[in-house]
């Protein structure tokens, strides 16, 4: 279930949205171990998968891997680069996206 936070042999892992909260989540429990004079959680790394962190580094993310992937034209990437506001919530809403209409 990609809504469960797993937590199992001092790894913690999540996908998707958990790129926004696993880390905020880790750094909490490294600064409650700080504190700690017992009873500190064995924290010993954390993963996420295809991570959600944010629109604006999310989208460009999604352009980058579509140009790198031959899957976009260099001009349409560099296009793209210079006249997207990628801060919106998509990637880049695909389905509706006019190139002229992109800011």
């Amino acid at each position: 279930n990609n809504s469960l936070l797993i937590f199992h042999s001092g790894l913690l892992e999540r996908l998707s949205y958990g790129g926004h909260y696993v880390p905020n989540l880790a750094s909490a429990i490294l600064d409650y171990n700080s504190m700690a004079s017992s009873m500190k959680i064995n924290l010993r790394g954390f993963m996420v998968g295809n991570a959600w962190t944010g629109a604006a580094i999310d989208n460009f993310g999604a352009t980058t891997f579509w140009y790198s992937h031959a899957l976009i034209s260099e001009k349409t990437f560099y296009g793209m680069k210079e006249i997207c506001n990628f801060s919106d919530i998509g990637p880049l809403q695909a389905a509706n996206i006019n190139p002229t209409e992109c800011k």
